[in-house]
């Protein structure tokens, strides 16, 4: 299986889903561009040989850390926020990754925010109203914190209030103060 390079993302995530298929997290090539690669920041789905093949969802930056959801299987993820907008902007997003979504990036960020550094324009649409149709993010959190990984917890050593909640690193960012 090959995917885009991914340039400065060139991490990749992958895990086997509730459903039998891989799933794998494909990072931006930039900042702030227009992808020419339609695999590039995505999430692929395909059966485990690498056939069948597809697009889950777009319009994530760089997703790193993401897990299913042991209650009701739902793929959460994170996506890193674009650099070089300042030490609060645009936060890291915790998105229920869904298929056939599109989650803003590069377009917008945040909760729908549209990106005023973008200079170019969705497809047959324009930044104000495209970033309304797209997926809000199912929390935000402090911009730069960079997450890299997540897990929802299934033992039983830290109190029963904590079963099923998702634990998330974060390494931090070269782009915060």
């Amino acid at each position: 299986m090959t995917c885009p390079d991914g340039s400065q993302h060139p991490y990749r995530t992958l895990a086997s889903g509730p459903d039998g298929f891989l799933y794998v997290t494909v990072g931006s090539q930039c900042n702030n561009c227009v992808e020419t690669n339609p695999e590039a920041a995505t999430v692929l789905r395909m059966r485990p040989d690498g056939s069948a093949r597809s697009v889950y969802a777009r319009g994530l930056r760089n997703t790193l850390g993401f897990a299913f959801s042991p209650v009701d299987g739902t793929l959460y993820g994170f996506d890193h926020g674009s650099d070089d907008r300042g030490d609060d902007v645009p936060p890291e997003e915790l998105n229920a990754i869904r298929p056939n979504r599109h989650y803003g990036w590069p377009f917008c960020w945040g909760d729908r925010q549209v990106d005023m550094k973008q200079q170019n324009d969705p497809e047959g649409s324009t930044r104000a109203d495209f970033c309304p149709t797209t997926e809000a993010p199912a929390l935000m959190t402090t911009a730069h914190s960079a997450p890299v990984g997540m897990v929802f917890y299934g033992g039983s050593q830290f109190p029963a209030e904590y079963r099923h909640s998702a634990f998330v690193a974060m390494r931090g960012s070269w782009n915060r103060g």
